[in-house]
């Protein structure tokens, strides 16, 4: 998949679950007013249900903003 391709993906994602017309590098939990730790969760899950991978535990706990999830996904991806 291409490297553009996938980070649309994951954002529309993010988008969707957050309900947000617009989503930057920069927001995540805590940051982003309506990105908290159950909307995590599921945002989360989609990724891994829509792009069939899986995340560990501690992936689950670090993986809390767009640039680590998209860095993460990326890896994974390539494996």
């Amino acid at each position: 998949m291409q490297k553009t391709s996938l980070n649309n993906k994951i954002l529309d994602i993010i988008k969707n679950e957050l309900k947000m017309k617009k989503i930057s590098i920069k927001d995540g939990i805590n940051i982003t007013k309506k990105w908290d730790s159950i909307s995590n969760l599921n945002i989360l899950l989609q990724i891994e249900n829509k792009l069939k991978i899986k995340f560990n535990t501690r992936e689950f706990n670090s993986l809390n903003n767009t640039k680590v999830i998209l860095s993460n996904v990326r890896k994974k991806i390539k494996k």
